[in-house]
């Protein structure tokens, strides 16, 4: 019960405070992809995230995951609107593809997603990497987007929206299951 009541703590504190201080997933880009070639040359951006979006696509909080082949290593970095950046090394981590930096933004991929039945509610969870859905080609590259109004409880599992982040298009509804 402790750790849940602090999660949702943290992800209050993540809800953007005002449309103005909330920023969308490019925003931070150049500065993550800085901040992990510095940490490795060969730093491989393979994620985006935000546990804390608004209907617009846009958070006070955006997570960067990157992984270097030469050391076998991860790291996340994390910009947050009006704080210094936050860099913090996995002990261990498992390789992953590399994404895009060539994307269409938070706020394209939501806008797609509503428009294709998706309902925001009080938190959206965007995440943009390769994902893994039964429903999906391995290693497809998607904005998944999920927000409270897609847990299944018959299944026990959320069931996001797939938009294309290289097109903007919709693609399918996920299954939820890997």
């Amino acid at each position: 019960m402790g750790k849940t009541l602090a999660r949702v703590a943290l992800i209050l504190l993540l809800v953007p405070a005002s449309a103005a201080a909330a920023v969308t997933a490019k925003s931070g880009l150049a500065q993550a992809m800085q901040l992990g070639k510095k940490w490795q040359p060969d730093a491989a951006l393979t994620s985006i995230g935000t546990p804390g979006a608004d209907a617009n696509g846009k958070s006070r909080l955006w997570q960067y995951d990157f992984y270097s082949r030469k050391i076998k290593g991860c790291i996340r970095v994390q910009l947050v609107v009006d704080q210094e950046p936050k860099i913090q090394k996995y002990p261990s981590c498992v390789a992953k593809k590399r994404i895009s930096t060539d994307f269409v933004d938070s706020p394209v991929a939501i806008a797609e997603a509503i428009k294709n039945g998706f309902k925001p509610g009080d938190l959206v969870f965007m995440t943009f990497d390769n994902s893994k859905d039964r429903l999906l080609k391995p290693g497809r590259e998607c904005w998944s987007i999920s927000s409270e109004h897609d847990f299944d409880p018959a299944k026990a599992v959320t069931r996001g929206w797939c938009v294309d982040p290289k097109t903007g298009k919709f693609i399918m509804r996920l299954s939820g299951e890997r």
